[in-house]
């Protein structure tokens, strides 16, 4: 592979300190693909009280959008930093992108007409397959479709089963590389010793004594997060979990929703939440806003409980893997194939009916033994097969390719 240097230009609506799975993904390659000489600009939408600028890496320039449709701030945003390169002598090479509307591509593709620029997508979620009503949507959908491959010359899917997907919308002249999301596993490792384990409950304001189950995401419908708390509600009246806690972190606001309809729907479903909620006793949950040492909640807990609907891949589930922390989740749309390794040796299910679901956390947190088998899996899976150093080279590859045809 060359070590020629490659200017990437990455666009993201939003970026920290907005939390976004792709965003934060992009946080931590950055740095170490600049080892490989890979330098990346960032460009997103401006955040009251942060800088326009920061140097790098990444370097970050933040744009205004306004509070617009998702197509307008894509399109924005391009904009922005199409001008931004007009007046400097150090152009991209590559361009990353994670959205597709067609007043978006367009603009892209007549940014591509007047440069070398090469485009590559970054699949950030799988979709379900929707078929077309009638001629004229099959064919509005076959011209999208001609437009995502004369402007995207490289894919790249974080799963197979994303990249399946991709297949299955017939995008079949775009090379497709699958390239799971990377962790850390020195960050994110295990604790040596139990006392490490009960020093951090302390430090966090966790009791030490009691089994502790964890949720970790943003508070919207598609986290599932209403059905966990009903679940959780069903199980803690037996008296067998009468002193288990649930630690739920996550932000209550949702700076990606725009428009009133989202805005709507976000604090009707909070209101859901938070009657979910009335029905647990104090002593058996406990909210935390954001944190930067998630690391430290991953080995403080005994179970990760993961009830998303959809999803890309799932950073978290990675994490949580990787710190030794049992994972139960549910077979969520875009559940990756392979790339978690197997029910019931690396990972646990969860039903998405709240009363099965209180049934599974029930048994899962009443055999030690069996969480502790499952943990320890999960670790080495982690560290054999979704270690962030692959992903790197992957991703250089791919831009170091893309950079030199």
């Amino acid at each position: 592979m060359s070590n020629r240097p490659v200017h990437v230009a990455a666009l993201f609506r939003h970026y920290h300190p907005i939390l976004t799975g792709s965003g934060e993904r992009f946080r931590r390659y950055a740095p170490e693909l600049a080892r490989q000489n890979i330098s990346i600009d960032i460009h997103t939408s401006e955040v009251e009280g942060s800088p326009h600028h920061e140097s790098g890496p990444p370097t970050i320039y933040r744009h205004p959008t306004g509070n617009t449709s998702t197509s307008r701030m894509d399109v924005a945003l391009l904009n922005a930093a199409r001008l931004k390169y007009a007046q400097s002598s150090d152009v991209p090479k590559v361009l990353q992108v994670i959205s597709c509307s067609p007043p978006f591509l367009l603009q892209i593709l007549r940014w591509k007409i007047t440069s070398k620029l090469r485009v590559v997508f970054v699949g950030t979620m799988v979709e379900p397959a929707r078929s077309p009503k009638g001629l004229l949507e099959k064919f509005k959908n076959y011209c999208n479709g001609v437009l995502f491959c004369n402007c995207v010359d490289h894919i790249i899917a974080s799963s197979s089963t994303m990249a399946q997907g991709f297949l299955s919308e017939k995008v079949t002249m775009n090379e497709i590389t699958v390239i799971p999301n990377g962790v850390d596993t020195k960050r994110f490792s295990p604790v040596k010793h139990p006392t490490e384990k009960l020093a951090l409950r302390e430090k966090l304001g966790i009791p030490c004594t009691t089994r502790v189950t964890l949720f970790v995401g943003n508070l919207i419908a598609r986290k599932g997060i209403d059905k966990l708390l009903e679940a959780w509600a069903l199980m803690t009246k037996s008296p067998k979990h009468a002193q288990d806690l649930l630690v739920v972190i996550g932000p209550r606001e949702r700076p990606t929703f725009v428009g009133h309809g989202q805005q709507q729907a976000l604090h009707d479903f909070h209101d859901k939440l938070d009657a979910a909620v009335s029905k647990i006793p104090k002593q058996n949950i406990k909210f935390f806003d954001p944190v930067e040492n998630i690391e430290d909640f991953f080995n403080a807990a005994d179970l990760f409980a993961f009830p998303s609907l959809k999803e890309g891949m799932g950073n978290v589930i990675m994490e949580a893997m990787a710190c030794g922390l049992p994972v139960a989740t549910t077979p969520f749309y875009g559940f990756p194939k392979t790339e978690f390794g197997r029910e019931g040796s690396e990972h646990l299910k969860l039903d998405f009916d709240p009363e099965i679901m209180a049934q599974q956390l029930s048994d899962a947190l009443l055999d030690p033994d069996r969480l502790t088998r499952i943990g320890s899996n999960a670790r080495s899976w982690t560290v054999k097969h979704l270690g962030i150093e692959a992903t790197l080279d992957q991703f250089a590859e791919v831009y170091h390719k893309l950079a030199e045809d």
